[in-house]
């Protein structure tokens, strides 16, 4: 019966129109006779769902989605290889080829993703063949194309399809003669900024521990403080030279205790390996002298951003990006901690490193806001 059963999927599958198909269609192929189809429901279910994963195992089929809770096997799958199905992709492969746009390889391999991209896809490449484009920001081309200023970059949705597109492709903004802009940091200066030829500079990542400090005592030494905004200091700081910073300024960072925190400072400080940019050693050892591990709190969901080496040959913010579909351009989880213990290890000394790392496998954390609860005008602190 196994077999049997087997054969006639199969040879239904080979007439079948449509590239997915539902569990119920594939029942009805397994007999062409209904009252078998209903006795091979009702008696041999489970034959039948097993047939239905060799057919998925010799490339007949290919799951889709996720199995329903009670159920062995999935309801829906893709159909491979019918003869209807080759000749779509083959007019699906003419189309793309028709297209100018470069790196085109992410479409030829994924073509449902083309389909869904078409008409966007369309657009850009009537946009990028022409001879003479105007110097537009992104936000400003967006608004062109599509009618929509955000459609390249939103970080407030979860899917931004523009920046997908992008990303798939593997263009430039500079491809179509256009620039994203950078928002500007907060920052506090004092008159000493510019009465010197280097200068020292604080980034914090926090809003609440950059209001505290930047009226501490303990910072008086620093020239400016700047106000990080977690992650955006990534992009930010290509304003920097707005802000009369120069490479020979001293730019030290204070984040989060946690693998995020760290992550942050390990990308800002490559994407801007010219600055001397060292992470604030001080204000760190202030938050693990002050708190015992046993007592800190456990991070409430950890980081799973991934990809982030795109963003800075793209400059494009992915770390905003929670998309499923962008799990290509992700770091998981065991990534990000392993390139926060790596900061750990190169910046700070042993005895810190090691209850550093202790903290951050654990999946603790010490939020810098907590230094405001510490007596910390009253520390004596080198930051040299």
């Amino acid at each position: 019966m196994f077999e049997e059963i087997y054969k006639n999927i199969v040879k239904n599958l080979k007439g079948y129109k449509n590239k997915t198909i539902d569990i119920e269609t594939l029942l009805a192929f397994s007999h062409d006779n209904d009252n078998r189809v209903n006795f091979i429901r009702a008696i041999h279910y489970n034959l039948f769902e097993d047939i239905i994963v060799k057919l998925c195992r010799d490339g007949k089929l290919k799951s889709r989605g996720k199995v329903a809770k009670g159920h062995r096997i999935h309801s829906k799958f893709n159909v491979i290889d019918n003869v209807n199905n080759k000749e779509k992709d083959n007019k699906i492969i003419l189309e793309i080829s028709k297209l100018n746009l470069k790196n085109l390889d992410y479409y030829f391999k994924n073509q449902e993703e083309y389909k869904n991209h078409k008409k966007y896809l369309l657009k850009l490449n009537d946009y990028y063949i022409l001879p003479s484009k105007p110097y537009l920001t992104s936000n400003e081309l967006s608004f062109k194309l599509f009618n929509d200023e955000k459609f390249f970059e939103n970080p407030k949705t979860k899917k931004n399809l523009g920046l997908e597109i992008m990303l798939n492709l593997k263009i430039k903004y500079e491809d179509f003669n256009c620039y994203r802009t950078q928002e500007p940091f907060f920052y506090y200066i004092k008159e000493s900024f510019f009465q010197k030829e280097s200068r020292e500079i604080l980034i914090i990542e926090n809003k609440d521990t950059y209001t505290t400090l930047k009226i501490k005592k303990l910072c008086e030494g620093f020239d400016m403080i700047i106000y990080g905004e977690g992650k955006k200091i990534i992009s930010s700081f290509e304003l920097a030279n707005d802000y009369h910073i120069n490479l020979n300024d001293n730019i030290k960072y204070f984040g989060d205790i946690d693998s995020e925190g760290f992550l942050i400072y390990k990308l800002f400080k490559e994407k801007f390996f010219r600055y001397n940019i060292k992470i604030c050693r001080p204000l760190y050892s202030i938050l693990l002298d002050s708190f015992d591990i046993n007592v800190l709190p456990r991070l409430r969901n950890f980081l799973l951003d991934e990809g982030f080496e795109a963003q800075y040959v793209q400059g494009e913010d992915i770390l905003n990006m929670k998309s499923s579909n962008l799990g290509k351009y992700c770091f998981t989880e065991p990534k990000v901690l392993s390139c926060a213990i790596e900061v750990v290890n190169s910046e700070f000394e042993t005895c810190y490193s090691n209850k550093l790392i202790e903290i951050l496998n654990s999946k603790k954390y010490i939020p810098q806001e907590a230094i405001a609860l510490i007596d910390i005008d009253q520390e004596l602190i080198n930051f040299e």
